[in-house]
């Protein structure tokens, strides 16, 4: 993919310029990025036992040649004990206008504490991304 447009669907919450430029980045350094797509950020060193930056997956899909929406955006974090397991902990579900967080359920992505929610972890998560929190990045095409 060369130049990408991403649809107005993902306005349902304040995507940065800088949030879209990264993920066109991503997919630009992947042959054939089409139909249902997932960019995957982690931090190699992330675990239960020592913590770590939590790993975010943005679904895509192409809508058509060059026109790419944002389905969702999901962080995830180890959680409960004895055997914490890999869980979601914050989801902009934009396809279906909600918005999840471990602390307030389930709620309308378009409630102005959510959109301010995800400016702040849309923030965190570039800042992590530039300083190479999230060292390990890749692209899966379904």
């Amino acid at each position: 993919m060369n130049t990408l447009t991403f649809s107005q669907a993902h306005r349902a919450v304040p995507v940065s310029p800088k949030f879209l430029e990264l993920i066109q980045q991503q997919l630009n350094q992947t042959q054939d990025a089409t139909g249902f797509i997932t960019v995957h950020f982690r931090d190699s060193t992330y675990s239960s036992e020592l913590g770590g930056f939590h790993p975010v997956e943005v679904g895509l899909r192409e809508m058509s040649k060059g026109t790419v929406d944002i389905l969702y955006i999901t962080e995830f974090a180890f959680s409960g004990g004895p055997f914490p397991e890999l869980e979601r902990c914050i989801d902009f579900d934009i396809g279906n206008q909600m918005a999840y967080s471990q602390m307030c359920g389930w709620q309308d992505i378009q409630h102005r504490e959510i959109r301010e929610l995800y400016q702040l972890w849309e923030t965190n998560f570039l800042s992590y991304v530039e300083n190479g929190c999230l060292d390990e990045i890749q692209v899966k095409v379904n």
